[in-house]
């Protein structure tokens, strides 16, 4: 009876997905669906078990939570979104230009978390018309930043779909300021390692005014830690945020903020060396992750 449930949820999107219809019609969609099972008799007596002999019409969703002991879908998306990840959460954080972004990578083959940007969150919600892609979209729109509770409510929303929940998450430069933060810990949102990357402010200006970008990849190349090949050196780009003045500024507000974010999680806090090589500064945080 489970298949025919499944094989009627099927049925019943491909129908636009209705949540009301009349029982005749319902009666021969179900016959559409799984002859075998719903005779005549049978979806009687399923009807008369849900207290549905006399409806002229029926909650689809009803129906199914009576009958078949399934979750409706709304219900079902709540209750993901309200449930903790079971998996760890793990927060990256560090100064711009610290190598969040080549560490996140190293962390995502290695342990297989999920890597979530807020910025892919918020576009996938607004492109999606989703309740609170709609309540984002309002702000943006009207030239007003996006509060942190509701950003907030949207990562918590993804941290509970069931990739994120089977195999944990990778929470990229978020949260970016104290009330985020303290949104997060409202929220009830447990994070399990905050990876804090360190680098001294002279070295993130030599690395960030050395940065391009291809604009045909969307690559980012560095002139002496990554040089780009040959033949595509004509089409770099430098973006006005990689010059020195921009990145200081980016660096102070930084500064500004990290000291408040960080008593959030000291339980949860290691601190990492971001000047050492790559792989380097990789087996440090595999030291911390090894133990989650």
């Amino acid at each position: 009876m489970e298949e025919a449930a499944r094989d009627f949820r099927t049925v019943r999107a491909e129908f636009g997905g209705l949540a009301t219809l009349s029982k005749p019609d319902l009666v021969a969609i179900f016959k559409e669906v799984d002859a075998k099972h719903f005779t005549d008799e049978n979806t009687a007596a399923l009807f008369d078990a849900a207290g549905l002999a006399q409806a002229d019409t029926i909650e689809v969703d009803d129906l199914l939570g009576w009958v078949f002991g399934v979750v409706p879908q709304e219900a079902a998306k709540t209750a993901a979104a309200q449930a903790p990840a079971a998996g760890p959460i793990v927060v990256i954080a560090g100064p711009p230009a610290a190598g969040k972004g080549t560490q996140c990578e190293k962390i995502k083959e290695r342990y297989g978390y999920v890597h979530v940007s807020t910025g892919d969150i918020l576009r996938e919600n607004v492109e999606k018309g989703t309740e609170l892609g709609k309540e984002a979209k309002a702000y943006m729109d009207g030239g007003k930043l996006v509060p942190s509770s509701l950003i907030v409510n949207l990562v918590k929303d993804r941290l509970g779909q069931p990739d994120i929940v089977e195999k944990g998450c990778l929470l990229d430069g978020f949260p970016r300021a104290p009330d985020q933060a303290q949104a997060m810990a409202e929220a009830g949102l447990k994070v399990q390692r905050f990876v804090l990357i360190q680098v001294p402010d002279d070295d993130l200006v030599s690395r960030g005014v050395g940065r391009r970008l291809d604009p045909e990849t969307g690559s980012i190349y560095h002139l002496t830690f990554k040089p780009p090949p040959p033949e595509i050196v004509d089409r770099l780009v430098h973006r006005s945020d990689d010059h020195e003045e921009k990145i200081r500024t980016r660096l102070a507000t930084y500064h500004s903020q990290i000291g408040d974010i960080q008593p959030y999680f000291q339980d949860c806090e290691v601190v990492v060396n971001g000047t050492e090589k790559p792989d380097a500064v990789f087996a440090n945080i595999s030291a911390s992750l090894d133990a989650l």
